[in-house]
């Protein structure tokens, strides 16, 4: 009964609706990643319908590149039709140069692919088939595609095997020299493109991210912020003659919220104005309206005034309701705007003022492209508690996180962080411990007190 019972489990184990071996373990696979690549793309259908301006927050935040897409699958076409100088003009020459190596190895593995689904497969599949003597391999169709699988020579002197010994190694020996110069020239051409168009563009300088560095302190040793003068010395020392200008990331306090609000509340009052002015428009209108009627039907200047002046009262009793009128609320939202810009140039000034031109991130500005780039790679100073990175675009610096206030808090999240981690090693190392020495003493034979019931 058990020797069945095995046979039957290593059956099914190996085979799967009539395949065996390495077929039914592909097929069993093949299903599986089917079923995650189906729930992956219903996943995102799903979130590009509820979160469709998430997926473009960048090129509608910066105001440039391709229209926003209306269906989820539409970027398919609209980057095959997309060309390079697209790509450069939309996301820069860093995006072009990753896509141009996704493109790259997605050309190198076509060519691997086309190479081995066609000679190699065949010649594995000729040399098991119609080869000398019976197949000695594993079960199933792949196994005698496979070159993992191909016969082996049978005896030293190799060149007494028959063809279909040598069929498979031949196939695979030309196959990985013609597919190593294909992966050379592809890279050649596609390092050839990058290079001319970097070229091009440190000619022309149009790009100024280029010639600008972003020097941020690391947080844990964000102690004291550099000034301005401290950080011109410095790069001026370290690059003579080839500093444009250092600018420092400052403390700007509540100068973005209050922007914010400003920005709230002037929408609100062009909102408002458009109100009042659709309202005055469809009020004149329905006053020329009822004028030319008037005078068509030959009415009563009488008649038309006491109408005129219904209207009149009608107008002033919904003014004097529990809501408040669109003009009063005009008049409102201007004077707090108005008592906000007072705030806002209070707070500018404190921000521009020169004892606050200090911070622990700032941007350096070259003369050069060559002193820039060698920014970019080498930092000169012996101890240094900060590190260089290639400035983002403008539009894609994320302030928030510069400022001298989110320096700080990071730094002390950092020390909160080297806290929480010492204080959960001992209270895990001392219960360990405790048991350590418990179990020491017992395997020493030493009797271990414990509490009597």
């Amino acid at each position: 009964m058990s020797n069945a019972t095995a046979t039957s489990n290593e059956t099914s184990s190996t085979s799967l609706g009539g395949l065996v071996g390495e077929d039914a373990e592909l097929m069993a696979s093949a299903l599986v990643n089917l079923q995650m690549l189906g729930y992956m793309v219903v996943a995102y259908l799903v979130l590009h319908f509820f979160f469709a301006e998430q997926f473009y927050h960048n090129p509608l935040k910066r105001g440039r590149g391709p229209t926003a897409l209306s269906r989820a699958w539409h970027f398919v076409p609209l980057v095959l039709r997309m060309s390079d100088d697209d790509i450069e003009q939309y996301a820069g020459l860093d995006a072009l140069a990753l896509l141009e190596f996704i493109w790259l190895v997605l050309k190198i593995l076509a060519s691997y692919s086309a190479y081995g689904l066609v000679v190699s497969l065949l010649a594995s599949w000729a040399s098991a088939e119609y080869g000398e003597g019976a197949w000695e391999g594993p079960e199933g169709g792949l196994a005698r595609i496979s070159v993992a699988n191909m016969r082996p020579f049978r005896s030293d002197n190799i060149f007494t095997e028959s063809w279909d010994r040598w069929l498979p190694s031949i196939a695979s020996v030309v196959g990985i020299l013609l597919l190593t110069g294909v992966t050379i020239r592809l890279l050649f051409r596609s390092w050839e493109k990058i290079v001319v168009r970097r070229s091009s563009l440190l000619a022309n300088a149009s790009d100024y991210s280029a010639l600008t560095v972003l020097v941020r302190t690391a947080g844990h040793l964000a102690k004291k912020p550099t000034t301005a003068a401290e950080a011109r010395a410095l790069w001026g020392l370290l690059y003579p003659g080839q500093i444009f200008d250092v600018r420092m990331v400052r403390d700007t306090g509540a100068l973005p919220k209050q922007l914010a609000q400003r920005k709230k509340l002037t929408a609100a009052i062009e909102a408002l104005e458009a109100k009042i002015a659709k309202a005055e428009a469809k009020k004149q209108e329905k006053q020329e309206k009822q004028g030319a009627e008037a005078a068509a039907t030959g009415a009563e200047e009488a008649g038309v005034t006491a109408e005129g002046g219904g209207e009149q009262g009608e107008v002033q009793k919904g003014g004097f309701g529990l809501c408040a009128t669109p003009q009063a609320k005009l008049q409102a939202a201007r004077a707090k705007r108005a008592a906000l810009d007072e705030k806002l140039r209070a707070a500018a000034h404190t921000a521009s003022a020169e004892e606050n031109d200090h911070g622990f991130n700032y941007f350096v500005c070259f003369n050069s492209h060559r002193a820039c780039n060698l920014a970019k790679q080498v930092v000169n100073t012996p101890d240094a508690n900060f590190k260089v990175v290639a400035a983002p675009l403008l539009e894609d610096v994320r302030w928030a996180s510069l400022v001298p206030a989110a320096q700080r808090r990071q730094a002390a999240s950092a020390s909160g962080a080297n806290v929480a981690y010492y204080a959960m090693l001992a209270f895990y190392a001392i219960p360990v411990r405790a048991r350590a020495r418990v179990g020491a003493r017992v395997r020493a034979g030493a009797r271990v007190p414990h509490p009597e019931p």
